[in-house]
């Protein structure tokens, strides 16, 4: 099957089965070539046997109406397991990239008060990329959610529980036709299904219906009325995060503001991020300019004993590098992000990860001509030849600001 418009003619006898999306050149085209004796209806024949083959061997006729029930796509497969392995795993792909005079581990004898700042170190947190890159979680645990339950987890009195709160939206109102609804038990009420909602992933909103089937959703949906359906919202409030005095966050969109928190801090987490889409790449390696200015303000205010987090599906610019103390990437860290993130700071999990690829110390440091990329006239011609990445800045005898395979840990470690 070919890649989105990767197919440019009747490609079937040298082996493609499936032109995607739509037939431009594998649809009219080839009946056309079949009927004109061109192309033999045994390519064809041999092409739709290796096409069948496949589904019977997955069963797709087996259970057709499984396959072809569109309502059951978003179903939460999530398991324990399955974010338990996501935390390891993003953990362990944390590189640490600077850690000047050990700001790093955290202590809490060492930090009293730690300020979480920017978008990205709350809900706007950068956990996977757009298009065909994104994959959209059944709840993501974010840096803030991390760090506040990880400072004083492990003693002291737990953390105040989440007010309740139910409160009807709408009588004879049904919220629970949209993607991402989950239904999740059989109550007895309202209030019961509110209840069972407000335990499920922290959700918003509710419905219950008049057989007792209740759903639960994270925003609401497209309103549909319906006879004796009850929706409503269980006013989730704000979690333990705001109950944790220790643990003071600031989405950055004043950096003045975020700057003077930082100094009245111990130590500043300082939290940015950037993204890439499928049909839309990055068009700078640097972060937006509000969120360098965010760095630079804090960098300012709180000097080395800041530390910058970076998400990113690539490698990005660091001016301020020399400024902070300490620099970690996580990339695209996905659903376990801030448990993930609370790991490695605190030290649960020594930071050896390593880069897969280099980071440069300027835009374009490599200095791809027009003809390299984008091409001209949709034709790009491989000049560089092998001097790709860390290559060529072997090959002209330049250091990058950190190289592949670059990453420190927190202690060493001594084989015998």
């Amino acid at each position: 099957m070919s890649d989105w418009g990767a197919t440019h003619s009747t490609s079937i006898a040298r082996g493609l089965d499936q032109e995607m999306p739509g037939g431009g050149h594998m649809g009219k085209p080839l009946i056309a070539a079949v009927k004109a004796g061109t192309i033999p209806v045994a390519d064809v024949d041999a092409s739709v046997l290796r096409i069948l083959t496949t589904m019977y061997k997955f069963k797709v006729f087996d259970n057709y109406a499984q396959w072809t029930n569109k309502s059951r796509h978003g179903d939460d497969v999530t398991s324990a397991k399955h974010s338990l392995l996501a935390r390891e795993i993003a953990a362990a792909a944390t590189v640490l990239l600077k850690n000047e005079n050990n700001l790093l581990p955290i202590t809490e004898v060492k930090y009293k008060k730690i300020a979480v700042i920017g978008k990205n170190g709350g809900a706007g947190v950068t956990i996977h990329g757009g298009g065909s890159g994104s994959v959209t979680p059944m709840y993501t645990i974010t840096p803030m959610q991390g760090v506040s339950e990880r400072y004083g987890g492990h003693s002291g009195p737990p953390p105040p529980p989440l007010p309740m709160k139910c409160s009807v939206l709408d009588k004879d109102t049904d919220y629970f036709v949209l993607s991402g609804s989950h239904q999740i038990a059989k109550t007895t009420s309202v209030n019961d299904c509110c209840a069972k909602c407000f335990a499920y992933e922290k959700s918003q909103y509710y419905t219950h219906e008049p057989s007792g089937d209740c759903w639960c959703h994270k925003s609401v949906g497209i309103k549909h009325k319906k006879a004796g359906y009850t929706s409503g919202s269980t006013g989730a409030g704000a979690g333990p995060a705001a109950n944790n005095s220790h643990v003071v966050y600031d989405d950055g969109s004043n950096p003045a503001r975020a700057a003077a928190l930082a100094a009245s801090a111990d130590l500043a987490l300082v939290f940015v991020g950037t993204s890439s889409s499928e049909g839309s790449d990055r068009k700078t390696l640097s972060f937006p300019d509000d969120q360098e200015a965010l760095v630079a303000a804090v960098a300012k205010a709180a000097g080395k004993k800041t530390a910058v987090v970076m998400f990113t599906p690539g490698a990005a610019l660091t001016p301020w590098s020399a400024d902070v103390g300490a620099v970690l990437s996580m990339f695209m860290p996905g659903l376990e992000c801030g448990h993930a993130l609370a790991d490695v700071l605190w030290g649960d999990v020594n930071p050896s990860g390593r880069l897969s690829l280099t980071f440069p110390n300027t835009e374009n440091e490599q200095r791809f001509t027009k003809q390299q990329w984008p091409g001209i006239n949709k034709i790009s011609v491989y000049s560089e030849k092998l001097e790709v990445g860390y290559r060529y800045y072997d090959a002209h005898k330049i250091k990058p600001k950190f190289p592949f395979g670059f990453g420190l840990s927190y202690s060493k470690v001594i084989c015998v």
